[in-house]
């Protein structure tokens, strides 16, 4: 299973207290859903009707956004889990019940301002909120919602644009597997969760403080993503990483989706003890990107 290990600065924060556990929880979620694919019927496109995002529209969707966090700021957290996103956000019973729990430890929402908000496409619209707690740290901060229409409706998300499935093909080189799961657009950048096995007899070290960990390739531009901390692979073990692209995304053409990657900076440590070898090369992967149902 993925496990996005540091996605923070992207996603922005929800209002709770433990941001780290419904982000993981976020992430169980997303994989569910990921991994269930349906068949989906072939469809006429002539015969769709693409809603079109009006100011009446942007206006309702700033309207749900409200009642959202009004609902929070009067702990009505039924109602306001009844107005999250299920696409793309956390599964709506996780998110009531880990209100409810910091409800119970003393964090309350006490304030909301939507500071500015701006329209991505036809289905998404992004607000920027700032947000009065009590009870965490520190007691005001801003964060992104997107606002995604589903079925008529608009619903409430974090900062996630939306989240695509990758075809992942293994790729191995030195007995080192690398997979890659799903691909996310945030408002402020992408992440990619990746699965790394080592099949071979010695322990890997992937990444390495100062270096570039990943690039990827759009049709007109390129984004890297620096390496966080070392991270340690044994043999027969594997792990799951995750490579965050920072990026001005609301300012690049809308889906616009990478055909390339590259991840890099493997390298052996033959006596297991964290360090690379000092005479170790470092390898990478090049890896073409293909979608399930883009």
């Amino acid at each position: 299973m993925f496990v996005l290990d540091s996605s923070s600065q992207i996603t922005g924060k929800l209002p709770i207290r433990i941001g780290k556990t419904i982000l993981s929880l976020a992430i169980l979620t997303l994989l569910l859903i990921v991994g269930c694919q349906p068949n989906i019927p072939l469809v006429d496109e002539e015969e769709i009707e693409t809603p079109i995002a009006t100011p009446a529209t942007i206006q309702e969707a700033r309207q749900v956004l409200e009642a959202y966090y009004t609902a929070l700021t009067n702990r009505d957290y039924t109602t306001a889990a009844a107005l999250f996103t299920t696409k793309v956000g956390i599964n709506r019973s996780e998110l009531l019940q880990i209100w409810e729990d910091n409800d119970n430890q003393g964090w309350r929402l006490t304030g909301y301002e939507i500071t500015d908000q701006q329209q991505y496409d036809e289905t998404r619209i992004v607000f920027r909120v700032r947000l009065t707690q009590q009870g965490g740290e520190p007691s005001q901060f801003d964060t992104i919602n997107v606002l995604h229409l589903e079925e008529g409706n608009w619903f409430v998300g974090d900062a996630t644009l939306n989240k695509i499935a990758v075809q992942g093909r293994p790729h191995s080189r030195n007995e080192v597997t690398v997979v890659v799961g799903v691909f996310f657009r945030y408002v402020e950048g992408y992440a990619l969760w990746i699965n790394i096995r080592n099949d071979s007899p010695n322990a890997v070290i992937w990444g390495t403080e100062g270096e570039i960990c990943g690039r990827l390739f759009f049709a007109a531009y390129t984004v890297q993503s620096s390496c966080s901390s070392p991270r340690q692979i044994l043999p027969g073990e594997e792990t799951n990483v995750s490579l965050i692209f920072f990026d001005d995304v609301l300012s690049r053409p809308v889906d616009d989706l990478p055909a390339n990657l590259e991840v890099s900076m493997f390298l052996w440590d033959t006596n297991s003890d964290g360090i690379p070898d000092s005479d170790a090369q470092a390898w990478s992967y090049a890896i073409e990107m293909e979608y399930d149902n883009p």
